[in-house]
């Protein structure tokens, strides 16, 4: 029994010095976050459309995607790859912002290393390739989230 007590003392003191350690990765974008979520083996998922669009009120930069659509699974952990360009003679910082459709879809979608709630600066003629590496839950079926041929939007703006 008391090794069951010290071994949940030590999961939970783990886990709290793993939050703070994710924060700062999340809002300086310098180091890969620590979650468990890679170390769990989760049964097969199945595979979502993503609709990914890019509202950019910016003339000095350029940010794409390869895709407009791309097909993910569920369960796993994912990768979409976004170029952002500084075409400005000047050093360019921008913060994207990301909106899911259905809205509710973001209960269902961990992050892993997101380009959302960090700023981002880029030289002058600078390209740079950002990765959003995510994990899609399989619950998002159960909860009728999105039902069948549904697609989840992901909207970053700039």
């Amino acid at each position: 029994m008391k090794i069951l007590l010290k071994l949940a003392l030590a999961v939970l003191f783990v886990y709290f010095l793993i939050q703070p350690y994710n924060w700062y990765c999340s809002s300086l974008g310098d180091c890969k976050t620590i979650s468990l979520a890679r170390f769990i083996q989760r049964k097969a998922g199945r595979s979502v459309e993503l609709k990914l669009e890019i509202t950019n009120y910016r003339s000095d930069v350029t940010f794409t995607t390869q895709e407009p659509v791309v097909t993910v699974i569920t369960n796993e952990i994912n990768n979409i790859t976004y170029k952002l360009k500084n075409s400005s003679r000047q050093k360019v910082t921008i913060r994207p912002e990301m909106f899911l459709e259905p809205e509710n879809a973001k209960d269902f979608l961990e992050t892993f290393k997101c380009l959302c709630s960090r700023s981002i600066t880029i030289k002058p003629q600078e390209e740079v390739e950002l990765n959003f590496e995510f994990l899609i839950d399989d619950r998002i079926f159960l909860e009728e989230v999105i039902r069948g041929n549904d697609q989840i939007k992901i909207r970053f703006k700039i």
